[in-house]
């Protein structure tokens, strides 16, 4: 499966590429270039940072990755490719997928009122899970 996302997204198949991605499926966190990099280390895996720096870039481009600020540092996250929005614990790094219909709602509503013409949008929402609140 990650060789044919790869491949449907562009992208050439590397080692490392694939290494990134199969890292971050199902995981509920999101994670930065340098966590993982680590993570990679202690595995006993060779890949270099700047390596997974520009693997977690290009998959991001790709549309494999969602991006998020945590704290002014980039960090990622594999989602499921449909669209959707995100609630993203800032005690933890979970991230969970919100349905796009509540979002998509709000966003029309507002771009009436405005009288404005919505050609993109993005919706991120950052709080504490029930576990990092309590």
């Amino acid at each position: 499966m990650t060789d044919q996302a790869l491949r449907d997204a562009g992208l050439r198949v590397t080692r490392q590429r694939r290494a990134v991605l199969d890292a971050l499926a199902d995981r509920p966190d999101a994670v930065s270039a340098q966590e993982l990099y680590t993570e990679f280390r202690n595995g006993g895996d060779a890949i270099g940072l700047s390596t997974v720096y520009r693997a977690l870039e290009s998959l991001d481009e790709a549309g494999l990755l969602d991006a998020f600020q945590r704290e002014g540092e980039q960090v990622y996250r594999r989602c499921s490719p449909k669209h959707h929005h995100h609630l993203i614990c800032i005690g933890c790094s979970r991230v969970e997928e919100l349905e796009a219909t509540l979002v998509e709602e709000w966003v029309s509503k507002v771009s009436e009122v405005h009288e404005f013409e919505v050609t993109g949008h993005r919706a991120d929402i950052y709080g504490r899970c029930t576990a990092c609140a309590a």
